[in-house]
């Protein structure tokens, strides 16, 4: 399933987290059109502004990771990836930080790669537990470092 329009993402969002759509999803759209020149709103890409409403998304809904887990194996095993290599990120996930998976399993980084070059919703949905721990990681290491090493510019 590869969902195209912004109404269709809009609708999968509003089923998934019903109650934070309203005010969460309207203050982030709202936010993203801010941080855009009004004059060339109409000139963005499409992809632009999907990828970046889907980034939202993802980032607020509050999923089983068990769950999500065992769906994203169930996914992978469709996708020919090797069981070895699945027994053991599914065992081990826990174990290890998102970006150890990322660095180190070609399969997942390819995966996941290769969803975000040619938007594959349907396989960045199922790795969207993932890319939030990923994202969550990447920006508590940014966050630590910035406060010990960044020095203001003025």
């Amino acid at each position: 399933m590869i969902i195209y329009s912004k109404k269709r993402i809009f609708g999968y969002y509003r089923c998934r987290q019903h109650t934070k759509f309203q005010t969460n999803t309207t203050n982030k759209h709202k936010q993203i059109m801010a941080e855009t020149d009004p004059q060339n709103v109409d000139q963005l890409e499409p992809t632009y502004m999907y990828s970046q409403l889907f980034k939202e998304f993802i980032l607020d809904i509050d999923e089983d990771d068990t769950k999500s887990l065992n769906n994203l194996v169930s996914y992978c095993r469709s996708k020919s990836i090797s069981e070895t290599e699945l027994q053991n990120f599914q065992r081990e996930y826990h174990q290890k930080s998102p970006i150890w998976w990322y660095t180190s399993s070609t399969s997942l980084r390819n995966m996941l790669d290769q969803a975000l070059q040619s938007l594959d919703m349907e396989t960045m949905t199922k790795m969207a537990f993932f890319i939030r721990s990923l994202h969550r990681q990447l920006e508590q290491l940014y966050n630590e470092q910035s406060s010990t090493h960044m020095k203001p510019f003025i």
